[in-house]
């Protein structure tokens, strides 16, 4: 049995880079044009003026590219382990993340050793793949816990996923 019991992560629409571009769509583009322009705008300052600035490499703040590193360090909470199951769900219609960008991740994570599984979707929005799909969101969230359960029991796992990398 893990020291902190069953931990698993499932990563929904996410991790994306961190751009100012994504952060314009996520916090912008749905609002009317006029509080959109303000809110670009004001994005623009803290991105360039504020302190994420202080460190951009290749357009993104450098904590952003250390949180995703962090995200697939096999310590990142006191209760995870390298063995600890990671599902990515995510879509190709997701405008806000790009599917390289969850993918990279996932990838980064196997060739870290990490136990990464990933469920995409061909047509559900940012964060709205379970309101598509129900049945296969929340059993593949269902096949991740067991997983985690079996790991912290000892018992072989059978749970299937769409696929792994």
């Amino acid at each position: 049995m893990a020291p902190y019991g069953t931990s698993a992560i499932i990563f929904d629409s996410c991790p994306g880079e961190g751009t100012l571009e994504v952060a314009k769509k996520l916090l912008a583009d749905p609002l009317p044009a006029p509080a959109a322009a303000v809110v670009k705008f004001a994005l623009f300052l803290v991105w360039m003026l504020g302190p994420l600035s202080r460190s951009i490499e290749n357009g993104v703040p450098k904590s952003w590219t250390e949180m995703r590193k962090a995200l697939n360090s096999g310590q990142l909470l006191p209760w995870v382990t390298a063995q600890t199951p990671r599902l990515y769900i995510y879509s190709e219609t997701d405008h806000f993340i790009p599917v390289k960008e969850i993918e990279d991740h996932a990838a980064d994570a196997r060739a870290a050793g990490l136990d990464a599984w990933l469920l995409k979707f061909d047509e559900s929005v940012h964060v709205s793949h379970a309101r598509k799909d129900p049945q296969q969101y929340w059993g593949a969230v269902q096949n991740v816990w067991k997983k985690a359960l079996d790991l912290n029991t000892g018992k072989k796992n059978e749970a299937v996923f769409q696929s792994k990398l």
